[in-house]
C-alpha cells in the first residue's frame, strides 16, 4: 500500500509505503517505509507469526 500526501501551501510532500513479506521461515513481516518525497527515508520491519498477523498490524 502506498500513501502519498502533498500540500504545496504547507510545503509538505510525504510518502508512506506498507508492505507485507513472508520470510524464509514462513513468518510474516510488515515493512513500513516513510520519507519526505525526494529524500532518503526511514524503514522499520515488524515480525509476526504469519502474514495475516502482519495484515492485522496495518489496521491497528
Amino acid at each position: 500500500m502506498t500513501l502519498d500526501r502533498r500540500n504545496p501551501s504547507a510545503k509538505m510532500a510525504r510518502l508512506h509505503v506498507l508492505s507485507i513479506w513472508q520470510s524464509l521461515s514462513g513468518d510474516g513481516a510488515l515493512l513500513r517505509e516513510w520519507c519526505r518525497i525526494g529524500t532518503a527515508g526511514q524503514r522499520k520491519i515488524g515480525s509476526h507469526s504469519n502474514e495475516s498477523g502482519a495484515a492485522e498490524a496495518i489496521e491497528a
